[in-house]
């Protein structure tokens, strides 16, 4: 997510407050994606020495983990960032980028809101520094030890042109600026609460109820629905209603329930898989939107747990059981919200 300050032209214009985090004030999105364009703009040797003394992690992950330059320490790594971003295309979205994100503040409120409110819960829970960056539409958010990267070129919104050369319909429905808090706290969550015994398998179901425990939290936290968290286009939302009984029955099938393919997981669990396992294009995803099910119908049962305690809870069964989802003995199968 880019800004549309003006490019300064030299280091010593370079405006400090654009990346300086302002302690005991709310959460600052670092502006680092700023100091990359005057980078590329300019070559002015004191910024990429900056790029490297003031944020290493930042640009090491961006020339080696997302750009795919090569070694952030190879000679000549800096002219190849600068040609990198002097295709026509990147050029242009830069452009676009510093139009579009000329202000963060309305995301950085956000973000401030729900990091706090689990920092309440758990004074030890890490709130990450945040930086923007651009990704050149390779990924929509970094994440590190205490470290979030928003690529904000991956937000500038379903109908923006590019896209429809490099992305299908489902992929550009989740690259909407909307989306860019839910998808920090659902990732940055996901790293800081990984699922037991990590050397240890998981089954599809216990995946399932993992990655629905951290979405379901994070709707609480964005005040959003879960069907809104899940899935972005209208069509999708209203399949995922339409066929949950039929979802259900086929997941709650014991082979499936407890199968260990990654192959299967996908299909069944997220949203920019290929090849959906219910066909359907609109049934991709509707794994998590089902955990989110489960974890909610637990929760109605467990009002007293904090969002802290259900994270770092991973008796998946228990909470499977204790929710009632799909209980028999419900009218409506326990597939409504009666």
């Amino acid at each position: 997510m880019v800004c549309s300050l003006a490019i300064c032209m030299a280091a010593c214009q370079f405006d400090r407050n654009l990346i300086k985090e302002d302690a005991g004030k709310d959460l600052h999105i670092i502006r680092y994606d700023r100091m990359v364009d005057d980078y590329v703009n300019t070559g002015n040797v004191a910024l990429w020495q900056r790029m490297n003394t003031e944020f290493p992690r930042e640009t090491r992950a961006l020339i080696e983990d997302v750009l795919h330059l090569g070694r952030a320490d190879n000679e000549d790594i800096d002219d190849s960032l600068i040609a990198y971003y002097k295709d026509p295309i990147l050029v242009q979205l830069r452009m676009d980028i510093s139009r579009k994100f000329e202000d963060l503040s309305v995301y950085e409120k956000a973000l401030s809101r729900a990091f706090k409110r689990l920092e309440t819960e758990d004074k030890n829970f890490v709130i990450p520094k945040i930086y923007a960056q651009n990704s050149a539409f390779n990924q929509s958010i970094v994440v590190g030890d205490s470290l979030i990267g928003i690529s904000l070129d991956k937000y500038m919104g379903a109908d923006y042109p590019a896209y429809k050369k490099y992305f299908y319909e489902n992929q550009r429905a989740t690259m909407e600026p909307s989306r860019i808090v839910q998808d920090c706290l659902y990732f940055y969550l996901n790293q800081q609460f990984p699922p037991t015994r990590l050397r240890i398998r998981h089954t599809l179901g216990q995946w399932l109820i993992h990655q629905g425990k951290i979405a379901w939290v994070v709707a609480q936290l964005t005040n959003k629905s879960a069907i809104d968290i899940a899935a972005c286009q209208p069509a999708t939302k209203a399949w995922y209603k339409l066929n949950e009984r039929r979802v259900w029955n086929t997941l709650r099938n014991e082979k499936i329930w407890n199968s260990y393919d990654s192959l299967l997981l996908h299909s069944i669990l997220y949203s920019s898989d290929a090849h959906p396992y219910f066909v359907n294009p609109h049934s991709r995803g509707v794994g998590l939107w089902i955990g989110m099910r489960i974890v909610d119908g637990y929760m109605k049962h467990h009002p007293e747990m904090s969002f802290d305690a259900l994270l770092r809870y991973n008796n998946y069964d228990l909470i499977k059981k204790e929710s009632n989802y799909g209980a028999p003995d419900k009218p409506c199968g326990g597939l409504c919200r009666c």
